[in-house]
């Protein structure tokens, strides 16, 4: 087997990024157990291999987007509108106040549900509420308009956004009369895979759905958990995705949704796909190892991943940086992390075990925080101690490499303790953010690590106390994670160049080292392994008007 791990990093910040190959045609073995299936079968076998997406909670999504949703010139991707021009987090529903007197078009972003969620239960129906892989950003006017309609095909007899980008209307297919909302062709195929993902994905439950607010939910959803939509609506999306491929959009975000959740969309990652289940392929065994067009594999490390054993790593030595970790894409084992305490009582990370009254805990060791950073040694005496990540997503091990033992929760009291061995489950962690804080939770009581204000010290609580306080991880940007092979590249990658964020995600990739760096936002930036500073505004233009100076601030300040 054929296994490529190419990381890309700066000593200063160090962003990195795996690239792995495994298998045939850059495949792995993620989808080894769909191979030489069809039709419904294969369909199946996919629901097996991506069900139960391990997401992120509906609130963390407005975070994910930064990683998953921006554009070359540092704009939020917006599906259903041209106007906007929208920056990460300044124009997010919340943060813009929405009234009657600046409601519309262009005034802010929301998160759409391409597949509604009133179709599955509303808001609090997990994991779909939640799928990353088909809520995005978009037009807060434009998505209220299309509401939880179905796609389909109108002359925007009822509505039409700016530049006639999306349109809403009755259908004009000749088979279904009701209101539609047609996005723009360039995103048809787009959303076309979206729905052969939710009827995989959730293959299990689809059948069963109903409206849980009285739209035509039965006009649409078929209840087979074969083929779950209308024929209508079925030979619709196959026309769509035939008419517009797979774009390279689609495969940067699709690569995210997995560093996020963990599963992947693989009527993306093997265009066509669909054909072999409900299309003309229906009938021809899939063989994906010859698979013509197949983009699956590259950025990211795939399935099935063998638990990281950090047993023989060792201490960092001298200065480290620590950033903060916003996004759960950022957990990398083999890295090395603090858990931190970042409130207005204190700014603590934590420190070396100690028992406080014959109970086991962790001290806190005040740092000094500032852009959401710091440096520090570790390891020492009246200084943090770093937890190198080991295990695999759902199965977490926190392993300390100067006491050489593994954090753990022995018995459910407020306390943590160590293990030499992490084979029980009170030794691994389920790891996620949420919200700018960390959730560390025990496989073996239902307790997380929180911070203790009152009695200083990091230990396990139900968060019951009004002295609990949430917890912050910081990662180690200056020391390589010790499960991947660190590899320079100072000009450019395959005739190309690649701009990365200081966070480690790909923004751009381009011919030359000019284009690559054009128009960029103030900031920080790797290009192919060197550090790129850009000091200078980048010139914004707005779709229907230009942006005012204080706009043009903010945007340039926003990737920093």
């Amino acid at each position: 087997m054929l296994m490529k791990k190419i990381t890309t990093f700066i000593v200063l910040f160090l962003a990195s990024l795996a690239i792995w190959a495994q298998g045939p045609n850059g495949t792995g073995t993620y989808y080894q157990s769909a191979n030489g299936k069809s039709g419904q079968e294969l369909k199946t076998a996919l629901y097996n291999i991506i069900k139960n997406p391990d997401v992120d909670t509906y609130d963390q999504l407005w975070v994910d987007y930064k990683y998953a949703d921006l554009k070359d010139n540092g704009y939020i991707w917006d599906i259903y509108s041209t106007k906007t021009d929208f920056t990460y987090y300044i124009h997010q529903q919340g943060v813009v106040k929405v009234t009657t007197e600046n409601a519309g078009e262009g005034t802010c972003y929301n998160r759409e549900h391409a597949f509604p969620k009133s179709w599955f239960g509303g808001i609090d129906a997990l994991p779909m509420a939640a799928d990353l892989t088909h809520v995005f950003p978009s037009d807060y006017y434009v998505n209220s308009r299309r509401n939880n309609y179905p796609y389909g095909p109108n002359k925007g007899d009822t509505y039409t956004s700016e530049n006639g980008y999306s349109k809403f209307g009755p259908c004009t297919n000749g088979e279904y009369s009701g209101q539609v909302f047609e996005p723009n062709d360039e995103l048809k195929g787009d959303l076309a895979r979206v729905y052969f993902y939710m009827a995989t994905c959730y293959e299990d439950a689809i059948s069963t759905w109903t409206s849980v607010d009285g739209n035509k939910v039965g006009e649409v959803l078929s209840k087979d958990a074969y083929q779950p939509y209308n024929t209508w609506m079925m030979q619709m999306f196959l026309q769509w995705a035939k008419n517009d491929p797979v774009s390279k959009k689609e495969i940067a975000r699709n690569n995210i949704v997995y560093k996020v959740q963990g599963n992947r969309n693989p009527f993306i990652d093997f265009p066509g796909l669909e054909e072999y289940i409900w299309g003309d392929k229906k009938e021809t065994p899939i063989q994906y190892e010859t698979y013509e067009g197949a983009t699956y594999g590259g950025e990211v490390t795939v399935h099935p991943e063998e638990p990281y054993n950090p047993e023989n790593d060792v201490p960092a030595k001298g200065e480290q940086v620590y950033k903060k970790v916003e996004w759960t894409g950022d957990l990398e084992t083999g890295a090395r992390y603090l858990l931190v305490f970042d409130g207005e009582e204190a700014k603590v990370a934590i420190g070396a075990a100690k028992k406080i009254n014959s109970n086991e805990v962790r001290d806190n060791v005040a740092v000094e925080i500032s852009d959401e950073s710091f440096t520090t040694t570790t390891g020492e005496a009246n200084k943090p101690y770093e937890l190198i990540l080991g295990g695999k997503r759902g199965e977490y091990t926190l392993y300390d490499p100067v006491a050489k033992n593994y954090v753990s929760i022995n018995s459910d009291a407020n306390m943590l303790h160590t293990l030499t061995s992490a084979e029980t489950d009170n030794a691994k962690w389920t790891i996620k953010c949420e919200g700018g804080n960390i959730k560390v939770k025990n496989k073996a009581f239902a307790r997380s690590v929180y911070y203790n204000v009152s009695s200083p010290r990091f230990a396990s609580y139900t968060k019951g106390s009004q002295s609990v306080r949430n917890i912050q991880l910081y990662k180690n940007m200056t020391t390589t994670p010790t499960s991947i092979k660190p590899v320079f590249t100072t000009t450019s990658t395959n005739g190309r160049y690649y701009v990365y964020t200081i966070q480690g995600m790909m923004i751009r990739a381009a011919d030359n080292y000019a284009d690559a760096i054009q128009q960029l936002p103030r900031g920080i930036y790797i290009v192919n392994g060197k550090k790129f500073v850009n000091k200078v505004k980048a010139h914004h233009r707005r779709v229907g008007g230009n942006r005012s100076a204080t706009d043009a601030l903010l945007l340039s300040t926003s990737l920093r």
